[in-house]
């Protein structure tokens, strides 16, 4: 992969229930002072087509939740997800006003490629601005990264959210950037 390094790689391997599952999917985070960059290496059934549409829950696709814990309680749960297709949409699933779904995605960069019949691969460039975080101070925040599978497991996850919603980043992990 040119994101290089498979040791800092992180796999995503959790069903909703926190059970291991198969097939993984591998992804990258880093960042530029700026920007969260993530890559996203899927592998899925070879024998079962990917569905391309850029609908959640249907189709194959890539999800990322963020929600800025220094933003209080009140704090939306930020969700972008991602498809086969090149289409990547902010969601307001997860109670986020229309204003703050819309500046979520203001100047991502999204790219998807099928690489095979049982691979496809994904690489996000977001702005921390647009996720309401100050690239100038020290960031930790609630994060989750899900890949969904058509051909199964349905939901294969960074960390379980225990039977809640794959977006639930509060109930997943944190990310801590360290310059």
């Amino acid at each position: 992969t040119e994101w290089g390094d498979t040791k800092r790689a992180i796999v995503l391997e959790q069903g909703l229930d926190g059970n291991k599952v198969s097939p993984p999917s591998t992804a990258w985070l880093a960042h530029d002072g700026r920007n969260l960059l993530v890559a996203v290496d899927n592998a899925v059934k070879p024998d079962s087509p990917l569905h391309k549409d850029d609908q959640w829950g249907g189709n194959d696709a890539v999800e990322i939740a963020v929600r800025n814990v220094d933003g209080g309680p009140q704090a939306p749960i930020l969700i972008l997800r991602g498809y086969p297709n090149g289409v990547f949409h902010s969601d307001e699933e997860a109670g986020a006003s229309p204003a703050a779904a819309k500046q979520a995605a203001q100047g991502v960069e999204y790219k998807a490629r099928i690489v095979g019949p049982g691979r496809w691969v994904t690489e996000w460039k977001i702005p921390f601005a647009s996720l309401g975080l100050d690239p100038g101070k020290p960031l930790k925040f609630a994060f989750n990264l899900t890949a969904h599978k058509t051909a199964g497991p349905a939901w294969v996850m960074w960390q379980s959210t225990r039977d809640k919603c794959t977006w639930q980043a509060d109930v997943a992990g944190y990310l801590e950037i360290v310059r």
